[in-house]
């Protein structure tokens, strides 16, 4: 290491990485930085799957977190369908909360809801249901999150 910058070794797997991917992971890791801003959502759930397969932590963090404030209405069907056949935990989670808060909006947008099919159709109602059921319980409301 030069000046206390810690080592980095990363071990290609039989997990594939597409090459641009790839490339993003080793810009991440060589600068310290990613332009996640300029990256398509699928192409930072991607990435976040790379970096956990690569156990880059902090990579992780910032992917989540950059999808986490880029679901909105036009995109959160096609996220959370995109999340559940990739097996992304984290962004499902993430798309199925925002789902929840703005129930109303996203439950009659019916291409969205044939998008994401019965399946996470029901995952969804049955999340809306606890998520009314603390509400009720905590004595919050809407307008408050």
């Amino acid at each position: 290491t030069k000046q206390g910058k810690s080592h980095v070794t990363v071990t290609l797997g039989k997990d594939f990485v597409s090459p641009s991917t790839l490339l993003t992971v080793l810009e991440y890791i060589y600068t310290g930085d990613v332009p996640l801003q300029n990256l398509l959502p699928f192409e930072v759930m991607a990435l976040a799957k790379s970096a956990r397969t690569y156990s880059i932590s902090r990579l992780v963090f910032l992917c989540d977190m950059h999808m986490y404030k880029c679901i909105n209405m036009e995109n959160v069907h096609q996220i959370l369908k995109h999340a559940s056949s990739t097996g992304d935990d984290e962004v499902e989670r993430f798309a199925i909360e925002f789902m929840c808060k703005h129930h109303k909006e996203t439950v009659e947008n019916k291409a969205g809801t044939d998008l994401i099919g019965l399946d996470l159709f029901q995952r969804v109602m049955a999340a809306h249901i606890k998520f009314e059921q603390e509400l009720k319980k905590s004595g919050a409301s809407y307008s408050a999150l």
